[in-house]
């Protein structure tokens, strides 16, 4: 713990991620908790496995942002607390491209 916590302090949140996960997970007390959640201070996450991000768009106002997945789906997302607000499913579309304009999502 004490390298992942150098490693925090030295603003190296990859190596601080490597000595974390090479704790034994009966070691993994309310400290380890506490230097992990200092690695990564994202609002939230989204994942969905088996598909890969190719591409994406974000919202000039910073209220979304969209992503083309591999295999041609496409979703949207609320930055302020990564609701859903659309998804194309792969095959129901030939989308390739993003673009983000005020207010709106372009497909191509």
């Amino acid at each position: 713990l004490m390298l992942a916590r150098s490693a925090l302090l030295a603003q190296d949140p990859h190596g601080a991620r490597r000595h974390l996960e090479a704790a034994p997970p009966a070691q993994r007390d309310w400290e380890w908790f506490h230097y992990a959640s200092r690695i990564d201070r994202s609002a939230w996450c989204a994942a969905y496995p088996g598909e890969r991000p190719e591409a994406f768009a974000c919202g000039p106002d910073g209220r979304f942002v969209a992503s083309l997945w591999s295999g041609g789906g496409v979703r949207a997302h609320a930055l302020d607390d990564g609701r859903e607000l659309a998804w194309i499913a792969p095959g129901a579309s030939k989308v390739q491209r993003l673009a983000a304009t005020e207010g709106a999502l372009w497909l191509g």
